[in-house]
């Protein structure tokens, strides 16, 4: 062979292709006949040339095989430009192209001594394409092939990766174990071989055989991507075997080797998750000193730290694997919680539930985010630092968005808007959530509330409208018996007194327990009075007295209807009873001079007298004296009923931190 010839075929293998061209064209000049001249020709029209117009050099490769083809298709050398044509279209990655060379080339040249190669490099391609099922069916044909024998080795191990990458397991085994039986050294040579068949001896439970080819890819191919992988599972393998700081050496490893690649990406993230899981535990501090020496045995350096957390999780979070991103941001939320810094906290999971890349991920960033903002509501609360509760709520609205509404949260704002005297900022508040969450669970709970809230405002038109929003959209409601007492509040502060009556009475039949029966009981028999009709004031406070713990207002309210009904010797034995609770002087003062009327009209001058002079140095009784008293007495008792408020549903128990 000529040296030229023998420097073209050594610039083409260099990948010099340009150079290779030079070479054959300098051949040409000094010898334009024979067979070597000739297949430099073929070899020129398959090579770039430097006239080639920019961004068309491919097409250009191709078109002059093809004309070549075209002007000698009976030359030795016209089925090599056919397989030289797909392999064009292989490198600028026109894979479907290429596989119709190949299967024309097939066609056309059956028995072509390159038609195994041609085979096996189809099969290789469509395995290259991520077309697995395409490449094992074809490298299946040249290993069965007796004619293709010289090929049936390395179509075997193409056909072990193609079912490998495929995860058929356990076919990938038996052809790994043909190959290493016959030409273990083509595995070794294949870094993605190497590695493909650590993965297989994981998959059919061989570990510790997998670690071992993962370490051959290692050793053997340390700068490939693909070792990285290998390094990866070695740590991960590892770690689920309980050998935590070998797994932390593998994954150290990863991470120096390729920094920039996603196998140094995901053995940062291997180091980041364990100083997470390692720091959010409480440790003694032996532990701490026995971790640092065994790290500096292994040359390993962290910082178990949420610092270093916060740091190496915001490198990640760009990271363009999902899952590494997302882990990252989830990372990076609990390092903000743990270092006290919430708002950066919340605004961390609240990115992570806008871009997590699965359901499992973003509903796991719900329930952090929602516990978060819960508790930072709570510590608000339990310290009844109002003002910084609502500001930390209108602050963060966008995150509250994006998890459930809380029953608890819902009151515990309320409550706030409430304690800092804005009931009407309360009532816009549940009127906005009616509007942006108009099938939520929480809706009559949030209707309720409205009720309550138009109370507290004083605002009977607010309260009629609520009220009655409420009856119209849950006429069964669980709270539709507090509603109606408020109804009838309304309608009793307002002197319509039938109506409020008719509203008590609604009211009687849904009321929870026993607190919220007396209260009822108690305003309709004050309906019941402003009517006049004092046997039914007197029915209902005989059922107020009899509910335990009996209270001495209501007693002494039961007192004073038996007396302006002249029922004296009752009303003596109620005030009786007033007399020995421990009541307010105004109060007391009422009973002892009711109870010395009430003796008097019963012919008991002499015990009448005495309890009036008790009360005042006087002999005799004056309208003045019962005035003075009536009024101070009345004043105490309607402060009484201004703090007696209705019995609430919300909360139902305590809110506990």
């Amino acid at each position: 062979m000529p040296e030229m010839i023998q420097h073209g075929q050594d610039a083409m293998r260099a990948g010099q292709l340009l150079e290779a061209r030079d070479m054959f064209a300098t051949y040409l000049k000094e010898q334009e006949d024979g067979k070597f001249a000739e297949g430099s020709r073929w070899i020129m029209a398959s090579l770039p040339d430097p006239s080639d117009e920019p961004g068309r050099e491919s097409f250009q490769r191709i078109e002059r095989l093809q004309a070549m083809k075209s002007s000698h298709p009976a030359s030795a050398y016209a089925p090599w430009a056919l397989c030289a044509m797909g392999e064009v279209y292989w490198e600028a990655g026109w894979f479907s192209e290429a596989s119709g060379i190949f299967e024309e080339f097939l066609r056309s040249y059956p028995e072509h001594p390159l038609a195994g190669g041609v085979m096996v490099e189809a099969g290789l391609g469509y395995l290259s394409n991520k077309q697995y099922l395409e490449a094992a069916l074809i490298l299946r044909r040249v290993v069965e092939e007796p004619k293709w024998s010289a090929h049936r080795v390395k179509g075997a191990l193409g056909l072990a990766d193609a079912t490998a990458m495929a995860k058929a397991w356990k076919q990938a085994y038996y052809w790994y174990r043909v190959v290493e039986a016959e030409r273990p050294e083509l595995i070794r040579q294949s870094v993605e071989s190497s590695y493909q068949y650590g993965l297989t001896e994981v998959a059919v439970g061989n570990p510790a055989m997998a670690i071992s080819r993962f370490l051959v890819t290692v050793n053997l191919h340390p700068h490939q991507e693909a070792a990285g992988r290998a390094l990866n599972h070695i740590s991960e393998k590892l770690r689920t075997e309980g050998h935590d700081y070998l797994a932390l050496y593998f994954a150290d490893y990863a991470r120096q080797q390729f920094p920039d690649q996603e196998p140094g990406r995901r053995g940062q993230a291997a180091l980041t998750r364990w100083v997470v899981a390692f720091v959010s535990q409480e440790h003694a501090k032996e532990d701490w000193t026995k971790i640092y020496h065994r790290f500096e045995d292994l040359e390993i350096y962290l910082s178990l730290s949420w610092d270093y957390v916060l740091e190496t999780a915001d490198a990640l979070s760009h990271a363009p694997e999902s899952d590494v991103a997302d882990e990252s941001l989830l990372w990076m939320g609990q390092a903000y919680q743990a270092l006290g810094d919430y708002s950066d906290a919340v605004q961390t999971f609240t990115r992570l539930i806008v871009v997590a890349s699965s359901d499992v991920r973003r509903l796991g960033a719900q329930e952090r985010l929602a516990s978060l903002l819960q508790d930072q509501i709570r510590w608000f609360y339990d310290r009844k630092a109002w003002v910084p509760l609502l500001k930390f709520h209108a602050d963060h609205q966008d995150a509250f968005h994006l998890v459930p509404l809380e029953r608890e949260r819902l009151l515990m704002v309320a409550q706030a808007y409430q304690q800092v005297n804005l009931p009407a900022e309360a009532w816009h508040w549940y009127d906005q959530l009616i509007q942006e969450y108009p099938s939520s669970p929480l809706r009559e709970e949030i209707r309720l509330q409205q009720v309550v809230v138009a109370q507290e405002q004083g605002n009977g038109s607010l309260v009629r409208d609520a009220g009655a929003s409420y009856l119209q959209e849950f006429p069964k409601g669980r709270g539709r018996g507090q509603v109606e007492t408020a109804l009838g509040m309304e309608a009793f502060a307002d002197k319509r007194y039938a109506e409020a009556i008719r509203d008590f009475s609604a009211a009687l039949q849904h009321v929870d327990g026993e607190t919220g029966q007396r209260y009822v009981l108690r305003n309709r028999a004050r309906a019941y009075r402003a009517l006049g009709q004092m046997e039914l004031v007197v029915q209902d406070l005989r059922q107020v007295v009899s509910i335990e713990p009996t209270q001495a207002s209501d007693v002494l309210r039961l007192g004073d209807a038996m007396f302006d009904q002249g029922d004296y010797v009752e009303a003596q034995s109620l005030y009786d009873q007033v007399l020995a609770f421990d009541v307010p002087a105004a109060l007391h003062t009422w009973a002892k001079y009711r109870l010395a009327v009430s003796l008097e009209h019963m012919g008991k001058s002499g015990e009448a007298a005495t309890l009036l002079t008790e009360i005042r140095e006087l002999k005799t009784r004056s309208p003045e004296l019962e005035h003075t008293i009536r009024s101070a007495a009345t004043a105490v008792l309607d402060e009484m009923s201004l703090n007696e408020t209705p019995p609430t549903r919300i909360p139902d128990a305590p809110i506990k931190s």
